[in-house]
């Protein structure tokens, strides 16, 4: 009788403890497709939020852009704040206007300044100094490079020579943004 008994269990026994190791493997590979379900929802959602925020920080860069094209502010600002650094503006040129991609409606324009700079009132240190105040505090200006060269007829001074760029943007959906033009 004990031999029917430990044969039954045996005939029994093994296939519900394979069908449970079958299900556990299908058990843990449903959820390894649920977590990666989950995942892949997450990335939408993750991908909107960054959105959202790349799109505030737009918006607020927009709210501070210049309403005019930098054709109407940018020489006379140049003038004053490197005119308060003692730096006078000898001349102020617009190379060209390009149209930025991937931005709609933006367009860059390339400028060419030239400055003079007296050795007494800090010389290319100051005028660094300035340039990064300049930058700091208009965004849509980029110092693109500068050149020194000798002044031959005057020798306590330098000229400079400043390659810029000024990012402009279009209407912003009818929004007329506040002018934030000063340095």
């Amino acid at each position: 009788m004990g031999t029917a008994f430990a044969g039954f269990n045996k005939n029994v026994i093994a296939p519900s403890l394979k069908a449970e190791r079958e299900n556990q493997r299908a058990i843990a590979h449903l959820r390894a497709r649920i977590e990666m379900t989950r995942d892949t929802l997450r990335k939408p959602q993750s991908a909107r939020t960054e959105a959202a925020i790349a799109f505030a920080d737009l918006q607020k860069l927009q709210e501070t852009q210049p309403a005019e094209s930098s054709l109407v502010w940018l020489p006379s600002q140049l003038k004053e704040h490197f005119g308060k650094f003692k730096f006078p503006v000898s001349s102020c040129r617009m190379n060209i206007r390009k149209a930025v991609e991937g931005l709609p409606l933006c367009e860059r324009d390339y400028w060419t300044i030239n400055l003079a700079v007296p050795t007494e009132v800090g010389g290319v240190n100051a005028l660094l100094f300035a340039i990064g105040e300049m930058e700091s505090r208009q965004p849509f200006v980029q110092v693109q490079d500068v050149t020194f060269r000798k002044d031959t007829k005057n020798p306590n001074q330098v000229n400079a020579k400043l390659n810029l760029s000024v990012l402009h943007c279009g209407q912003n959906n009818g929004k007329t943004p506040v002018p934030s033009t000063k340095f």
